[in-house]
């Protein structure tokens, strides 16, 4: 799995969860019940976003219209008939790079 697909904030909670741990173990059940769950979300949501863009693909590649956010806060429409491809994990127009994860379909 890439690393592109675990979202920043992820990575930072299991560390801080990590850390919390090592620094006071304890041997409640449902304490290793809750680092268990908060160890497996990033994974899972990683899953989620990896699914999530190869289903926007599979739109986009259909014709869909999509509407995305960059980075910058700016919005675009993107769709295949405005002169916009698919490129790795990002929809490309010029040098225009726009992540698939941040669209959704209009």
């Amino acid at each position: 799995m890439r690393f592109e697909y675990f979202e920043n904030e992820m990575i930072v909670l299991v560390l801080i969860v990590l850390s919390l741990s090592i620094l006071s173990p304890d041997n409640n059940k449902i304490s290793y019940i809750s680092y268990l769950f908060i160890l497996s979300y990033p994974f899972f949501m990683a899953f989620y976003t990896k699914h999530m863009i190869g289903t926007n693909i599979e739109q986009f590649n259909k014709g869909k219209t999509f509407i995305c956010n960059s980075d910058n806060r700016n919005r675009y429409v993107i769709s295949r008939k405005d002169g916009w491809e698919v490129f790795d994990l990002y929809f490309k127009k010029d040098s225009l790079l726009v992540k698939i994860k941040r669209c959704d379909e209009n």
